[in-house]
């Protein structure tokens, strides 16, 4: 809803995040008690792995992940095709349950291109 309202900034002056690009629209958080604050309102992922956003990243990604949600913001490449190019490079074993994983490949304005795997915390789970 913040997003169509136009509203982009204001998570960063309501919650004290930080933006980890400019137009990716994900926000990093400092502390347990911003996490808590905004597990109220939006969908919560604490990083899990992160890595340089190239073709050994996603091919480990993919197979480690398998099934994962994908998302790619501020980047060449749409959601759907990373996802095609992941689900190609996977293998047919999982390492860990992706159930509540998403990957993340998006441009961020301090380290370039990166990739990343989450997991979704919700308001029942202990931070």
């Amino acid at each position: 809803a913040l997003m169509k309202a136009g509203a982009l900034n204001l998570p960063c002056a309501l919650f004290g995040t930080a933006k980890a690009g400019k137009s990716t629209h994900l926000h990093l958080f400092n502390s347990e008690e911003e996490i808590e604050r905004m597990l109220q309102f939006g969908k919560v992922f604490r990083i899990i792995k992160m890595e340089a956003f190239n073709n050994r990243s996603i091919k480990e990604m993919a197979s480690e992940y398998a099934g994962a949600g994908v998302s790619a913001r501020n980047l060449p490449i749409s959601s759907d095709a990373l996802g095609e190019k992941m689900k190609a490079a996977s293998g047919k074993h999982s390492t860990k349950a992706a159930e509540n994983i998403h990957i993340f490949a998006f441009k961020s304005d301090l380290c370039g291109n990166l990739i990343l795997a989450a997991e979704r915390l919700n308001a029942t789970r202990q931070v």
